[in-house]
């Protein structure tokens, strides 16, 4: 990633820092838009081609139910990582050593749980576990859930390092009706679940985790 600044790694170690040269900006003036017609298409031209719907358009989602009375949303991201990367630099577990589940206060009481219990949330398709977060600025009815979580020190004790103990993928339909038409992206946002309680994972217990009982 640094060979374009003519530039090799260690000269980088080296000197801790790099000065980046200011981007152009409004390079469409230039060249235009990346659309065939290089202007801004609002209704696109690429998927009319492609045989879909050129505008956008809304899909209802799979409704909620007794069984299932929350609304999940996958995808919270957590300062100290990037994607699924990170999880092995110890000092950026300690800022985030577990994934936490956030969750409405009167939904948590309504449940019977407190902050930073072990939960698990629970969907037709799978479940993750994790520690909770009771937030006020959650919306009431609405579960979010850490993206990309999984475990190095539990490699070769735990299939795929723990990838299925809280990864925020297994909670998802893969099903074509629930699949993004132009795209075959899962349904990630607003999908039915329900949370409960439960007991920290045994496969947790390592001096990563000592401090979060």
């Amino acid at each position: 990633r640094l060979s374009r600044s003519g530039r090799t790694f260690a000269d980088f170690e080296q000197s801790g820092y790099m000065e980046l040269q200011t981007p152009e900006f409004r390079k469409y003036r230039k060249t235009g838009f990346a659309t065939p017609s290089g202007k801004v298409e609002l209704s696109s031209s690429i998927l009319g081609d492609l045989g879909f719907d050129p505008l956008p358009y809304y899909r209802e989602g799979p409704a909620l139910s007794e069984a299932y009375p929350y609304a999940v949303f996958s995808g919270v991201r957590e300062d100290p990582f990037f994607q699924t990367g990170q999880r092995n630099i110890a000092e950026l577990r300690q800022r985030c050593p577990v994934p936490s589940i956030f969750i409405h206060p009167t939904d948590a009481e309504k449940e019977g749980l407190t902050d930073g219990d072990w939960v698990k949330i629970q969907t037709a398709y799978g479940e993750v576990t994790a520690k909770l977060a009771v937030q006020g600025s959650m919306k009431q009815g609405h579960l979010r859930v850490p993206h990309g979580w999984w475990y190095p020190e539990l490699r070769g004790k735990v299939a795929l390092a723990g990838a299925f103990l809280s990864s925020d993928a297994v909670l998802c339909s893969d099903d074509d009706e629930f699949l993004d038409h132009e795209q075959g992206i899962p349904h990630f946002k607003g999908y039915p679940g329900r949370i409960v309680k439960t007991q920290k994972p045994a496969d947790f217990e390592s001096s990563l985790f000592a401090a979060d009982a």
